[in-house]
């Protein structure tokens, strides 16, 4: 071909060329990741400048040399507008590219472009001689712009410094692209300015080939675009937990955006600084995050709004040879949860308080307020009694009523001290409570009682509820054996049973026949009670009796070790009144 010809230099360039090319199409297929476009037509552009570098090692006419020289050197200012384009984006500064910075660069190559055509490209070079290969010397505005160009060079890997120091994730990859871009740093000013020459070998084609060379490492070492960091990356971002990335001196390295707005601060009045001076007005944060151990726990932080409250966990970081570098701090807010816990808590207090006054009332309209009913009917028969002259029957309804007012008082009085005692979780005493229940009954009524507790049955298995009901049956139940059956002695046996807690309550009064029960007796009432509470626990009631031969109640209700009802299998709850011998 006229104007040229075949030369074994050509091959460094030719090799150079087809080096970044492949690269730049390796980065390509992953161009939806960040960084990786720019970095991609920096490839390419470097390709074509090496390409240009072999065109005009084989050309043999001084115009074709001056004619490729002058198409590499417009490569350059493209070249350091890209590489500033994927050092902001790759370091997650892309929002400064904004678009008044975008048309200063822009604007500066379509600038820069006319002027290789005006007067042969003097305007930018004084002079464009042969000294082996084709040199120049630059004029005022190549200087300029060379300055410019050189100036982005530097803008750029400033940017990467600051993310070689405060992301320690991406120390490696940054450090090889650093070096890379040292490499072409160096080479330009010193080919540019005809400062060091290699003879048949461009420096800047060396260049290019070291910088390469740490791309590629830095691809398919440290997978610097892969797209699982990535993807790890934006979820982070997005996250609504906040996080803090301390480095081994406690500096804040890295933060997303929850952890602004929790903080109230906006990262680069954070990036780097004491973890203690961030967090200055939350002590009780602060001081669990200097913490060196890891640590998990929940903090309150005051707030304008009242206190917000926040589980943090501290984990530490190590780089790929297992080297500490740091430290990893989450902070999940809590405070809505906490919120509804509080809220849920008084919910359940309220529904608490109604059921035990629900539960009040019914106790006292049907026990007491039958007591009083009968009384005051009772008080009008012997008033009637005394307006008759009948004194002596009279005496004996009014002793009689003394005997019911009496023992009103004393289920009275069992209410006000249930009221002042409740079981409750703070007090799982029930077997205690059970005990002092059956030994004043005992010593108040004369009746003998037997408890037998099986050793296998812990009373922490009945949650609160179950043992308020069953201590409120066996109170029932007791009253029932005294007001009613006149019983000298009662069993009282409680056991487990596959389950279930078996509650046995016997004695040995004189019994009933439940199909004879008036409607309006006192038992009918405490039978009656006895069969909610059970159906409440969604247990079993079983009521043996018979004229003359005592009463049996066996109550069934399931066991739950962490003390909850709804452990035990549902039933329905039923009593059955059966006129069988007892015993």
């Amino acid at each position: 071909m006229s104007g040229y010809e075949y030369t074994p230099w050509i091959w460094p360039s030719l090799g150079s060329a087809a080096f970044t090319a492949a690269v730049g199409l390796y980065v390509w297929r992953r161009r939806e990741t960040p960084g990786a476009l720019p970095l991609a037509l920096v490839a390419f552009v470097a390709s074509a400048w090496c390409l240009t570098n072999a065109a005009e090692t084989a050309a043999t006419d001084f115009a074709s040399q001056r004619l490729w020289f002058i198409a590499r050197d417009a490569l350059g200012l493209p070249g350091a507008i890209l590489a500033l384009w994927f050092a902001l984006v790759y370091a997650g500064f892309d929002r400064l590219m904004s678009r008044p910075l975008v048309t200063v660069l822009v604007g500066s190559v379509i600038v820069h472009a006319p002027l290789y055509l005006v007067g042969g490209g003097s305007v930018l070079w004084s002079r464009i001689w042969w000294g082996g290969n084709v040199r120049a010397d630059l004029a005022p505005v190549g200087a300029l712009f060379n300055v410019y160009g050189f100036g982005l060079f530097l803008l750029a890997t400033v940017v990467l410094l600051v993310v070689f120091v405060r992301s320690p994730a991406h120390r490696m990859p940054v450090a090889l692209i650093l070096l890379g871009q040292i490499g072409l740093r160096a080479a330009y000013p010193l080919g540019a300015l005809n400062l060091f020459h290699l003879p048949n070998v461009s420096l800047m084609v060396l260049a290019f080939d070291f910088a390469a060379a740490m791309y590629v490492i830095a691809l398919f070492r440290f997978r610097m675009f892969d797209l699982v960091p990535i993807a790890r990356g934006t979820i982070i971002e997005r996250m609504p937990d906040a996080m803090l990335v301390l480095d081994l001196h406690d500096r804040v390295a890295d933060l997303n955006r929850a952890a602004e707005r929790l903080l109230d601060a906006r990262r680069p009045d954070l990036l780097g600084r004491p973890v203690t001076a961030v967090l200055g007005h939350f002590p009780g944060l602060a001081r669990l995050i200097s913490a060196s151990a890891p640590a998990e726990a929940e903090v309150a932080l005051p707030s304008g709004a009242g206190n917000r409250w926040c589980q943090v966990g501290t984990s530490a970081l190590a780089d790929w040879h297992g080297a500490p570098i740091g430290r990893l701090v989450v902070l999940h807010d809590s405070t809505e949860l906490k919120r509804a816990e509080e809220k849920l808590f008084e919910q359940e207090r309220t529904v608490a308080v109604a059921v035990a006054r629900e539960r009040m009332a019914r106790d006292l309209h049907d026990s007491v307020g039958q007591v009083l009913g009968y009384v005051s009917m009772q008080a009008d028969a012997a008033r009637k009694l005394l307006a008759d002259g009948r004194a002596t029957e009279a005496a004996g309804q009014l002793a009689r009523l003394a005997d019911i007012a009496r023992d009103a008082h004393a289920d009275v009085r069992g209410y006000i001290r249930d009221l002042h005692e409740p079981l409750s979780e703070q007090r799982p005493l029930f077997l205690d409570a059970l005990r002092g229940e059956l030994d004043g009954f005992a010593r108040n009524y004369d009746v003998r009682i037997e408890l037998t507790v099986h050793p296998a049955l812990d009373a922490a298995a009945l949650g609160p509820e179950e043992q308020t009901q069953l201590l409120r049956i066996v109170q029932e139940a007791l009253s029932n054996a005294r007001r009613h059956g006149d019983a000298r002695q009662v069993w009282v046996g409680l056991e487990p049973q596959e389950s279930m807690a078996r509650l046995v309550i016997e004695d040995d009064g004189r019994g009933f026949d439940a199909a004879a029960v008036p409607p309006g007796n006192g038992r009918r009432h405490g039978m009656r009670f006895m069969r909610e509470r059970v159906d409440e626990l969604h247990g079993q009631l079983e009521v043996v009796s018979s004229p003359g031969h005592g009463t049996r109640l066996v109550v069934l209700v399931p066991l739950s070790a962490a003390g909850s009802t709804a452990a035990g299998p549902e039933r329905t709850g039923g009593q059955v009144e059966a006129g069988t011998e007892s015993r």
